[in-house]
């Protein structure tokens, strides 16, 4: 665990959702967060600023990500940026139920993606 990870919280769902877009977070030099914001999957990553030439190979890959849409570089301090991923089209009803069911089980969310996204490997 990084001291990052460790001083700050990481979404406990980050895997089963990266893995919706077909990423692990060790695709992203220094993977911070991960959620979803309406149909996308938004990622935080310090790979930008004095990082970017580090990254340049890793970047190029999540640009050519199928999924990819943008990335936004941070404002206040450049050295992060947030990389956004369309969920596909085939997830979205899923990811809303489960959006929905969160609300009342939130221990259940990542067991049912999970679910989900094994189901989709074998289709």
């Amino acid at each position: 665990m990084s001291l990052y990870s460790g001083y700050f919280s990481v979404n406990p769902h980050s895997s089963e959702i990266l893995d919706l877009v077909g990423l692990t977070s060790r695709r992203f030099g220094q993977f911070r967060d991960c959620f979803i914001s309406g149909t996308s999957v938004v990622v935080s990553a310090r790979m930008g600023g004095s990082f970017t030439s580090e990254y340049e190979d890793l970047r190029r890959s999540l640009l050519a990500n199928p999924y990819f849409q943008k990335e936004v570089v941070d404002e206040v301090d450049p050295s992060y940026v947030c990389f956004h991923f369309q969920i596909p089209e085939r997830s979205l009803g899923a990811i809303n139920s489960l959006q929905q069911s969160s609300r009342k089980e939130p221990p259940k969310f990542a067991g049912r993606l999970r679910k989900h996204n094994r189901k989709l490997s074998r289709e």
